[in-house]
């Protein structure tokens, strides 16, 4: 566990004035006597691992995971309507209708152990006002790429982000917590009468406390402590009776949602016994559940994924480093890690093993098997013999890939190889053989029941759950989701060809396949999670 620290962000001035007329009482300019008054502003993190919830685990950002480049500050009045500002008036800010954009060198951010997300950020606001008129509400966005038109209170918390921008190789976008407060949705921050000085020794001694969230979600793919070579027994013997064992060699996340919106979409009917768990935090400020973006025409879910594609993301690492999502908590399509393995033998030789019927085979077994059905049928002319015709050999007979989704996922067709083809081919009709072309016995082979091949290659897939267990499968921003693989049983989904793209993960029918793992969520608040892959 990791020691509480905060962003800290020098004090930067932000002078701006109202001057929009038409939101009473909040912002009403007018021609009356202007005033200047101040604003302390603190940007917390809510990822204080003093904040812990039943399990108690947190853990502090790590490298550009607390990084800030950028803040935006929203101003609305007390309905949430914008609280339009003065750019003219302002001071070394970019400003647009209702709301303020600090870059890092504004924020005058100074030394390398304050460039974190996890300490306070300190600043004053300098306004020049219409006397006794105040914006009401605050929102505090880091990191986003955003100079449009000003939004009010509820565009804004509903405004839709995607998988590009919710981090970039230098930051991760953060917004304010949400929360439920006096039983309210707190998605915004108040600002009172207490927290307006007439100096700014005044405002720093009664600071805006504004508490900021990650918008990703992170998950992490461990091996149980002391497997060797993240290797484990199946407990299945192939055809041959050699024990198969599944070696991990790559994962990723499956059935990511493409959008979310910036701010945590939250429901105040949510009842902890339905869910498990606590899910609000009044006193920190934040919560453990979310309603995550329906899925539309533009708001769609990634489930398409390759062996190859998902062994080559940790080529070198396998387990060891985070990946990212957006938060979907959907119950329908949950989002899952899909797993690469490979499947070898106790001295790490590949293994390729086909099933027909719940037996095992080797390759040329299942071969044999289809051409002996056929044999009755399919005929080919000696080369030495004109007036003999041989039965179809298991020689002529191949594998096809024919990878759309379900079944057809992790199973194999039969066809004609490539040099079957180009044979002329007989049928016996009222006792003497016709011609026949080679997709006719290619349509025939078609019909057969499909093998289960892995070519050496298979994987497995986990669902994410959540605080609360299986009950709650789903992924929620600024949880670490920490996958513990403790053990393989069963040999996976098979794979024929790395390189053909599956259209969504699946488990086979019946299958004896399993995985043993742990999930543990951190806060980033950790969820731990240890499983046996089938």
């Amino acid at each position: 566990m990791k020691t509480r620290s905060f962003l800290a962000i020098m004090m930067a001035g932000l002078l701006f004035a109202s001057c929009d007329k038409t939101n009473e009482p909040n912002n009403n300019a007018g021609s009356g006597e202007l005033e200047t008054s101040y604003i302390a502003v603190s940007v917390n993190s809510v990822f204080d691992p003093a904040m812990r919830a039943d399990d108690g685990t947190y853990d502090e950002g790590e490298g550009i995971e607390k990084e800030i480049t950028s803040a935006h500050f929203f101003f609305f009045d007390a309905a949430g309507a914008k609280f339009t500002l003065n750019s003219d008036n302002m001071v070394g800010a970019f400003c647009k209708d209702n709301y303020i954009i600090k870059d890092k060198t504004e924020l005058g951010i100074a030394g390398a152990n304050m460039n974190n997300v996890e300490t306070v950020t300190d600043v004053m606001l300098t306004i020049q006002n219409n006397k006794g008129k105040y914006p009401a509400q605050m929102l505090v966005v880091l990191n986003w790429d955003y100079e449009g038109d000003g939004l009010d209170l509820n565009t804004l918390n509903k405004k839709l982000i995607t998988e590009a921008q919710m981090k970039s190789d230098t930051d991760f976008l953060m917004s304010n917590s949400a929360y439920a407060r006096n039983s309210k949705v707190a998605n915004a921050t108040p600002i009172t009468m207490d927290n307006i000085g007439s100096t700014k020794d005044e405002a720093i001694a009664k600071p805006v406390e504004v508490y900021v969230e990650r918008v990703a979600a992170k998950v992490t793919v461990n091996v149980k402590e002391g497997t060797t070579d993240n290797t484990f027994d199946t407990g299945e013997t192939d055809a041959n009776g050699t024990k198969v064992y599944a070696q991990i060699v790559g994962w990723d996340i499956n059935t990511t949602i493409s959008h979310s919106y910036l701010v945590k979409d939250i429901d105040l009917t949510w009842d902890n016994t339905e869910l498990g768990f606590t899910w609000n935090d009044e006193p920190w400020y934040r919560s453990y559940w979310a309603k995550s973006v329906p899925a539309n025409g533009e708001v769609q879910y990634n489930k398409d994924f390759t062996w190859d594609a998902v062994m080559d993301d940790n080529t070198g690492n396998n387990a060891a480093e985070p990946d990212y999502c957006l938060e979907n908590t959907d119950e329908n399509t949950h989002t899952r890690v899909v797993i690469a393995t490979k499947l070898v033998d106790e001295s790490g030789n590949e293994l390729k093993i086909a099933q027909l019927y719940s037996q095992y085979y080797t390759f040329d077994g299942v071969r044999n098997l289809v051409a002996n059905s056929l044999k009755n049928e399919f005929y080919y002319q000696s080369t030495t013999n004109v007036n003999e015709y041989i039965s179809i050999e298991p020689n002529h007979i191949t594998f096809d890939a024919d990878v759309t989704s379900g079944k057809d996922s992790y199973t194999v067709k039969y066809v004609l190889t490539d040099e079957a083809e180009n044979i002329q081919w007989y049928k016996y009709e009222n006792g003497a053989p016709v011609a026949i072309d080679a997709t006719v016995v290619n349509a025939r082979l078609a019909e057969l029941d499909r093998a289960r091949v892995w070519n050496g290659m298979s994987y497995y897939t986990v669902d994410i759950a959540h605080l609360g267990g299986a009950s709650n499968l789903g992924v929620v921003r600024n949880h670490s989701y920490v996958i513990t693989v403790e053990g393989i049983k069963g040999l996976g989904t098979p794979v024929y060809e790395g390189d053909l793209q599956v259209t969504e993960p699946v488990k086979p029918e019946e299958t004896k396949s399993f995985v043993a793992a742990r999930i543990n969520v951190l806060s980033w608040r950790i969820v731990n999670q240890n499983v046996t892959l089938q």
